[in-house]
């Protein structure tokens, strides 16, 4: 798949992403369009639930070779075609975090999807379920202090319903930094949108936005 932007993704066409791409010849563009306008050249952006790169790569090309994209990715097969498709793009501006990012440092039980992209911290609700493995967890905060501490212009996060995890793990982040945050969000929307507005964050999502996408910015 070519992306807007610049690069290439490769997919599965028996997977989710795949099969939008071939009924309707992209995939979240008009989510995927504000987030490249959210950043500019030399920017610091992190990406969580990276999937296979289908912003990770773009995102690269936003940023520029001075710019840097954290994409943190939980599943091993995700994770080593995520690493694929950036060295397919000749991309050197790409760090994966091979985790899961959550409100604790450690490890915890991650729930599988028979569609890789559907696995959760929280557990498989809408997709086959395909058993539970351990993984390795970590904090925002715990990689942006170990960064110390750089101005972060995006965080996008897809993590199928794990969302008020990962935030929980980033007040440090989100309050000092202050980030764009671009979410997945279902059923958890209205508690999302209430924690980041207790850490300042505003609601600012387009109108071409999925229902299922939003986007928050921090107030004035």
């Amino acid at each position: 798949m070519r992306v807007p932007g610049g690069g290439t993704v490769v997919l599965r066409w028996d997977e989710a992403a795949g099969r939008q791409v071939l009924r309707y010849g992209g995939y979240e563009e008009p989510e995927l369009a504000a987030a490249r306008a959210c950043v500019r050249p030399g920017d610091l952006v992190i990406d969580v639930g990276a999937n296979v790169g289908l912003f990770t790569i773009p995102l690269a090309y936003a940023v520029g070779p001075t710019g840097r994209v954290i994409a943190i990715e939980a599943l091993r097969d995700n994770v080593d075609r995520l690493i694929g498709n950036v060295r397919r793009n000749g991309l050197e501006n790409v760090d994966v975090v091979a985790k899961a990012a959550g409100a604790s440092d450690g490890t915890s039980a991650f729930h599988l999807a028979r569609d890789a992209a559907f696995g959760s911290l929280e557990g498989v609700e809408k997709h086959a379920a395909a058993g539970v493995i351990r993984v390795d967890t970590v904090r925002l905060d715990t990689l942006w202090v170990k960064l110390g501490r750089p101005r972060v212009a995006l965080v996008k996060i897809d993590v199928e319903g794990a969302e008020l995890s990962v935030v929980d793990g980033a007040p440090e982040l989100l309050q000092m930094s202050r980030p764009i945050v671009i979410s997945e969000s279902d059923a958890g929307a209205k508690a999302l949108e209430a924690r980041l507005r207790e850490l300042g964050y505003t609601r600012a999502t387009p109108p071409e936005f999925s229902p299922l996408n939003h986007m928050f910015r921090q107030t004035a």
